[in-house]
């Protein structure tokens, strides 16, 4: 079997873990969010307080569409907007409470998925996955493109 095909073969079987995991545990979050608004809130979440500019240079998107989809957050109490207090023209996001109960129940599913089903690994299986997913991760986020 070829590389290419191995990769594809991988691609499936995690799209079917995906698929499995979000109907039967991220479905639980009851939470509408489109991918946008998650990863700004994860961002959120990660790095609080942050400004509308990280976000939107993190994310590759402009600072109206980081700005229109902090408004849409900001409106359900996902997101909080301060002034930021060493340069009162810039505006710090943080999680509003509604984002701190998302995250809070997304750990809760985590946990539950961790310990249903990646608990069943060894930790060697585990440090192995992880290493797996860093390196893939580098090789993506590195930059270089290669047309072989």
């Amino acid at each position: 079997m070829k590389q290419e095909d191995l990769i594809k073969e991988a691609f499936h079987i995690f799209e079917e873990i995906n698929n499995h995991l979000a109907i039967n545990y991220y479905s639980m979050l009851e939470i509408e969010l489109s991918p946008k608004q998650f990863m700004v809130l994860q961002i959120i979440n990660e790095n609080h307080p942050v400004k509308v500019h990280e976000i939107s240079k993190q994310l590759g998107l402009s600072m109206s569409s980081v700005s229109q989809i902090v408004n849409r957050l900001e409106k359900d109490y996902y997101v909080s907007r301060d002034i930021n207090p060493e340069n009162r023209r810039e505006i710090l996001l943080s999680l509003g409470p509604s984002g701190d109960k998302f995250f809070k129940e997304y750990e809760r599913v985590d946990r539950l998925v961790i310990d249903n089903y990646f608990s069943k690994l060894t930790i060697e299986e585990t440090r192995l996955f992880r290493d797996i997913a860093k390196k893939i991760y580098n090789v993506i986020t590195s930059g270089s493109k290669s047309n072989d």
